[in-house]
């Protein structure tokens, strides 16, 4: 095989290989025995690379989840490719496989050829159903990459998020500017490693931690550990509040990492909308809160790009927030925003 001809333009990563010798074991340790991966100077070159390893190049299509997966998206668009949005299902707000399956279908019988790579993002650290995505992709014979962004801790079955497709990218970095940091690029091609070893520039650069801090495995674990505390403690409160949808392991094997807790209020429920216990929380002095992203479809800046979809993502992007959950909260603190967060429906009551 001629792998030059697969990297029209290789030269352009050529430089961003970043070696941290201080912090593999750090790496390795979370992976596990056998994840190959390689540490890129950015986000968007670890997606740039794995669909150059797809073989995408101007005018072919590649599928990407429309809740989150902004950054492949760009990237997607920066290589002159055909990138098509694809809508979430409603139980864990991840990509529909089904609804991959019947673009997949429409692409061969209505332009004669099939999409180049799927993208599924593990959004808000909620593994996707990773064995229906990756039925389709295997039955039509088309690479998966798992954007695995905010998702560090994130299980499917006994699978790690970033293990179960041909490509994964991390993002080594504080959350809230994800691109701004190291890309960490997994792979499951034994193929490419000898010509990646031989092509790309190996530097150091420091090892950060996804949760917003440079410290060790050990440290991140500890984190995640307390965040998944908090997650508890607001599960327990909401669960049984109709018109809040607080994510919930619905599934056995599906293992989120709970470093996030996304609040979904159904305003024709509640007569409350995100906004006002976001305005609610900010009276009260909290800070680490955010609002959920919106749905890829719903942005002027790829307004030309085709959706396809139920509104799902839409909707719960619309009427979603992120609780604080950041360590550093201590339970009293939690049980007080648990109770602005009563207080606000019973206002509106």
């Amino acid at each position: 095989m001629d792998y030059k001809s697969l990297f029209p333009d290789f030269s352009t990563i050529n430089q961003n290989i970043l070696y941290p010798d201080f912090s593999l074991d750090d790496v390795r340790q979370y992976l596990g025995e056998g994840v190959k991966f390689k540490l890129l100077k950015s986000v968007h070159n670890a997606f740039r690379t794995a669909l150059q390893f797809c073989n995408v190049a101007e005018g072919d299509i590649v599928l990407v989840q429309s809740m989150g997966a902004r950054y492949a998206l760009d990237t997607a668009l920066s290589l002159r490719a055909s990138p098509i949005l694809i809508d979430s299902e409603a139980s864990n707000w991840n990509i529909s496989a089904m609804m991959v399956e019947m673009v997949i279908n429409q692409c061969v019988a209505l332009r004669g050829v099939r999409p180049k790579a799927v993208v599924v993002k593990h959004h808000l650290g909620v593994p996707a159903f990773m064995d229906e995505v990756s039925a389709v992709c295997k039955r039509h014979q088309i690479p998966l990459i798992e954007d695995c962004i905010g998702a560090m801790g994130a299980r499917f079955e006994d699978k790690l998020c970033g293990t179960m497709g041909q490509y994964a990218v991390y993002s080594l970095a504080n959350p809230q500017n994800p691109a701004d940091g190291v890309g960490l690029l997994i792979h499951a091609v034994p193929e490419f490693e000898g010509y990646l070893d031989m092509h790309l520039k190996h530097d150091q650069v420091e090892f950060t931690d996804p949760l917003g801090g440079t410290y060790s495995y050990a440290d991140f674990t500890s984190d995640l550990e307390r965040r998944r505390q908090i997650y508890e403690k607001y599960l327990a409160a909401f669960i049984d509040v109709e018109g809040l949808d607080f994510f919930q392991k619905r599934y056995s094997y599906i293992h989120p990492n709970n470093a996030y807790s996304p609040l979904v209020i159904d305003q024709s429920k509640t007569n409350v909308n995100r906004d006002d216990v976001i305005a609610a929380l900010e009276e009260a002095g909290f800070k680490g809160y955010c609002p959920f992203l919106p749905s890829l479809n719903t942005i002027d800046r790829y307004k030309d790009v085709p959706f396809y979809g139920c509104r799902v993502g839409k909707y719960v992007s619309g009427s979603g927030l992120i609780l604080p959950s950041q360590p550093s909260l201590t339970d009293q603190n939690v049980d007080d925003i648990i109770q602005i967060v009563l207080d606000t429906l019973d206002k509106k009551k």
